[in-house]
């Protein structure tokens, strides 16, 4: 059984993502972690360390996109689906080796070297998005206020022709002269009435006197 190096295989990709690259874009970036790992490890930590050779199928360079390859033919699968997609790192070793001949150096990665940057996504737009234009703000308009109502016209009342202070005061003293004249006629009569009684005037027809014995005629023999 190899060593474990699943922690170089996590901090590689977490170095590549915290750079901005994309390793789930597609085969190519996925190759980029597995690259760095057996650079990292063929330099640092194990020479027996490698790529495997693949002229077919999934591949990049003509090497295995999630592989490495140990001198003496073992494999160990480093990336794989899990809880963090399609890269998650993982260390699973084969049980059974492949040729050692398809052992091949890992590519030369200096420390250095800058990480890759990230080639630019171009989104289509279709449809094509129309900005509106801005909006001017319209201020409100002032409310008229409603008028008052015409204040009626007023109407000449009828005037009595002015009279003058002397024929008024010659009105008012004859009225005065008049009324007491008035007055005193009914007392005066008031006066008669009370001593001179009326005279009652009889309607009734006297009755005819009842004959007696007396008055009646004899008859004659």
């Amino acid at each position: 059984m190899k060593p474990n190096y699943l922690d170089i295989v996590r901090q590689v990709k977490a170095e590549l993502i915290a750079s901005g690259f994309d390793v789930d874009r597609d085969e190519t970036s996925r190759a980029e972690i597995t690259f760095r790992v057996a650079d990292r490890l063929y330099r640092h930590w194990n020479p027996d360390v490698g790529l495997l050779f693949k002229d077919s199928g999934n591949q990049v360079r003509e090497r295995a996109v999630d592989i490495l390859c140990w001198r003496d033919g073992v494999i160990v699968d480093i990336l794989g689906a899990g809880r963090e997609g399609p890269n998650t790192p993982l260390w699973m070793e084969n049980a059974t080796p492949v040729d050692p001949g398809r052992w091949r150096v890992p590519f030369t990665y200096a420390d250095t070297e800058p990480l890759p940057t990230p080639p630019p996504i171009v989104v289509p737009i279709d449809p094509p998005i129309v900005v509106p234009s801005p909006t001017v703000p319209v201020p409100p308009f002032p409310v008229p206020t409603p008028l008052p109502p015409p204040a009626p016209v007023p109407t000449a009342e009828p005037t009595s022709p002015p009279v003058s202070s002397n024929l008024a005061t010659i009105l008012t003293a004859a009225g005065a002269w008049a009324g007491q004249q008035l007055v005193a006629i009914l007392i005066n009569w008031w006066s008669k009435r009370k001593t001179t009684p009326p005279t009652t005037l009889g309607t009734a027809i006297p009755r005819p006197s009842i004959p007696t014995r007396t008055n009646l005629p004899r008859n004659k023999p």
